[in-house]
């Protein structure tokens, strides 16, 4: 309100407060101006702005100091700024801007720019990404502030090879079987294809099978004027899909325009990062025709119980209610005197395991006889940003994930935790589909745990109640539910509402 006040009475429109601090013992206002540094006050003008302040002010204070700073705006400074912005809201195109960001300074207006891949045209205008960073840096530079983004393809043979990682020792890969191979491009293809969903890091040298899934064939011109054509295609076998690039002569155009959606073919290539997308892709040099193996079934080669946590060390609980000389002895069923159980409960970026991620783990042991004994939490840390309405659901954060463990440590720690246990949960499906699933990829076989579900016995065995949902059942039995859709806290509860429902039985 002071600022906008002070723009009407001056003919200087932009002029910034940087601070106003009002200092008790001297009874005096201090305020400190901000104005852009292409600008030159005289003293006459000087002593207009001091007269504004102190008569907008004078309602409240009439002890006024009111000071002028420049702000002296370089290019190097509005180039980290700018950067420093695009990194931490729009991290999809910051390695473009990185590269290509340049800016100016001409009549007394900044002119930022840079050139964004041309697939990622969609992205920058659903962001708004233009009108919010011209908006922001208005502001922070007191001038105008004009941002320019193009859009180009980026194919550049001559770039760089990214540097080779080697795949772990301890991975072993697993073969899909192929018959009648009929060699189209380049030689002979010997090796046997691995699944695609072992497919983790780069090589040299890589062979995978499956059915185009889509494909693509353009041309374009390098920078040397010479015209390529380039193939894009999605290769899927019954494990994952791979995307696949390939530069394709004009001898063996005719061939490669033979292929087809649903094609069945054997590729060999180089396997890389792509610049773009940030993931696995396969440079192609060989392709032969083939026939996948039918009633395919995925092997899985399943590591052993971890000796030790590594990351996460489960915690004693001292559970009140047991532990009182006054508790009334709970009755319990046959089987939870007689087993273990680990009750669990997952956050997660969304409703599908195929294309959301696990961001927290929490669960509780019940050793035999229904003693509540440890409980283990952890945050894992995802590969994308975090959903909005997941925050709001969850109130889970970016930043506290950030810390978290890898998805591998997360899930190695939670198996040996859960051994010779049986795995409960409210809705338990939900909640398993996750781990059987990242289980598998990386190594760890939870289909061997006895499973029951709260929701189903609830439903079974108490009929009438309004829903069987987590809270509406906790209500129920006077479990309490605090920081609800937090993994260790639904844990917990889901745990005593377990225990209850066993007494009940």
């Amino acid at each position: 309100m002071f600022e906008e006040k002070l723009k009407e009475k001056l003919e200087i429109d932009r002029i910034k407060v940087l601070s106003a601090v009002y200092k008790k013992q001297a009874d005096k206002l201090f305020i400190v101006l901000q104005y852009p540094n292409e600008i030159v006050l005289s003293g006459s003008q000087k002593q207009k702005i001091k007269a504004a302040c102190e008569e907008i002010v004078a309602p409240i204070c009439s002890n006024v100091s009111v000071s002028l700073k420049k702000a002296f705006i370089d290019l190097d400074l509005v180039q980290s700024k700018v950067l420093h912005e695009v990194k931490a809201s729009y991290p999809l195109i910051s390695v473009f801007a990185e590269k290509n960001l340049t800016s100016k300074i001409e009549n007394e207006k900044i002119f930022v720019s840079f050139v964004v891949e041309e697939g990622l045209q969609d992205y920058v205008k659903a962001k708004k990404v233009k009108e919010s960073l011209e908006k922001k840096f208005v502001d922070v530079f007191s001038m105008p502030v004009e941002v320019s983004i193009s859009f180009e393809k980026f194919e550049d043979e001559q770039e760089q090879e990214p540097e080779i990682v080697e795949a772990p020792e301890e991975f072993k890969p697993r073969f899909i079987k192929v018959f009648n191979k009929e060699k189209l491009v380049g030689e002979d293809i010997d090796e046997k294809p691995i699944y695609i969903s072992d497919v983790k890091c780069e090589s040299d040298r890589l062979v995978v099978c499956g059915i185009i899934s889509h494909m693509q064939m353009r041309e374009f011109t390098t920078k040397a004027g010479k015209v390529r054509n380039l193939l894009k295609l999605g290769l899927k076998d019954p494990t994952g899909e791979l995307q696949c690039i390939m530069f394709v002569s004009e001898a063996n155009k005719p061939k490669v325009e033979k292929l087809v959606d649903e094609t069945e073919i054997l590729v060999a290539g180089k396997c890389v990062q792509s610049k773009f997308s940030g993931g696995l892709e396969l440079e192609i040099k060989e392709i032969s025709l083939c026939q996948i193996e039918k009633n395919f079934v995925e092997e899985f080669h399943f590591k052993p119980e971890p000796a030790t946590y590594k990351c996460v060390f489960p915690e004693k609980i001292e559970y009140v209610e047991q532990q009182s000389l006054f508790a009334v002895e709970r009755k319990l069923s046959d089987y939870v005197k007689e087993h273990d159980v680990v009750v669990f409960d997952l956050e997660t970026t969304g409703l599908n395991f195929m294309d959301s991620e696990i961001i927290e783990i929490g669960a509780i042991k019940i050793r035999k006889g229904g003693v509540i004994s440890e409980k283990f939490s952890t945050f894992v840390k995802p590969s994308t940003k975090i959903p909005a309405e997941i925050t709001q659901l969850t109130g889970i954060t970016d930043e506290d994930v950030e810390t978290g463990i890898s998805l591998e440590d997360a899930i190695a720690d939670f198996y040996k935790f859960t051994r010779g246990a049986t795995l409960v949960g409210h809705n338990v499906s939900f909640d398993y589909g996750f781990i059987a699933y990242y289980g598998k990829k990386v190594g760890y076989d939870f289909s061997q745990n006895e499973m029951q579900d709260t929701y189903g016995l609830a439903a079974k065995n108490f009929k009438g109640l309004k829903n069987y949902k987590l809270k509406t059942v906790a209500e129920h039995f006077g479990v309490s539910l605090k920081n609800a859709h937090r993994a260790y806290h639904d844990a917990y509860a889901t745990a005593e509402v377990y225990l209850k429902l066993h007494e009940m039985m």
